[in-house]
């Protein structure tokens, strides 16, 4: 436990599902106020593959609608999708794209529908409006 939120940590051992190395890794949540921080961090000890993400989805207000939700993630780029919705390796500029999330804007103004993208970032801020 942290004074402010919680560490979930995980080892995954050399080889498992293939990969080289015994890798450590470790999430982070913070609560703040009305702000959830995800921090993640991993470390191998060997040459691996890391690509550490989330897909959970918080209603910080306890039920309705998250529409009114606000999202600020501190990315530049993003990674390209191909057609199946994989990752490319291609790194796009968020400016100009509905995933500019840089500054917070609400939910219902944001991306929605089947729109996948992957964000290069440390952290992520979600609130609510009151």
């Amino acid at each position: 436990m942290l004074p402010d939120g919680v560490r979930l940590t995980r080892v995954s051992p050399d080889g498992e599902e293939g990969y080289p190395g015994t890798m450590c890794a470790a999430v982070s949540y913070h609560l703040c106020g009305d702000t959830l921080t995800m921090a993640y961090e991993a470390s191998a000890d060997r040459d691996t593959l890391c690509n550490l993400t989330n897909h959970s989805y918080f209603n910080l207000n306890g039920s309705g609608s998250v529409l009114g939700h606000t999202l600020q993630i501190g990315a530049e780029e993003f990674l390209e999708n191909s057609a199946a919705t994989l990752p490319t390796g291609k790194r796009l500029p968020v400016a100009g794209t509905p995933f500019l999330t840089s500054v917070r804007r609400s939910r219902s103004g944001a991306i929605s529908g089947r729109t996948m993208c992957s964000f290069e970032t440390a952290a992520a801020t979600t609130t609510t409006s009151a």
